[in-house]
Parts: C-alpha cells; sequence; structure tokens
C-alpha cells in the first residue's frame, strides 16, 4: 500500500536506501518501478545515487494511481477535447 507523503515536507535529495524505506520497497521493485515510469536516479554533489524531489514526487504519484486503478481521464489532456 502506497502510504500519504507530504510533499511539502520532503528535502531536496533522497538516497536510492532512503526512498526504498520511505516507499517500502525492494531495491529490485524500486529499479523495476523506476523503469516503468520512466524516473532516472541520479548521482547527488557527494555522488550518492538517488531521487530529487521532484522526481520522487512523480514516482509517488505514478505508484498511488496505479494502486488505485485511476487511469488518465480524457480531461487531464489538455489537446483532448480542444476543437479548433
Amino acid at each position: 500500500m502506497i502510504h500519504y507523503i507530504a510533499y511539502s515536507n520532503l528535502g531536496e535529495f533522497y538516497t536510492l536506501q532512503e526512498v526504498c524505506h520511505m516507499l517500502e520497497m525492494s531495491k529490485d521493485e524500486l529499479r523495476k518501478n523506476c523503469e516503468k515510469y520512466n524516473v532516472k536516479p541520479s548521482r547527488n554533489e557527494i555522488g550518492d545515487w538517488g531521487l530529487p524531489c521532484h522526481d520522487l514526487c512523480r514516482l509517488h504519484n505514478y505508484l498511488y494511481k496505479a494502486e488505485k486503478g485511476l487511469t488518465a481521464r480524457r480531461d487531464d489532456d489538455p489537446w483532448a477535447w480542444l476543437n479548433c
């Protein structure tokens, strides 16, 4: 189950180990989900691999929607209903 994360309280960067702990998943599960949702880990200024806050929020949002069975709605696409 994907737990609530207060995005406003997040720091700038989280190591892969911290992300695994936060999302309660193994490293392999994290790798598969990152590949599935095209979220690429990066290195911080001291060379640790992890996710910047923006990418962590994106991944969490994708996982939350997948768990809840929410799919992209027609009104989520600004071009879907535009008649020019």
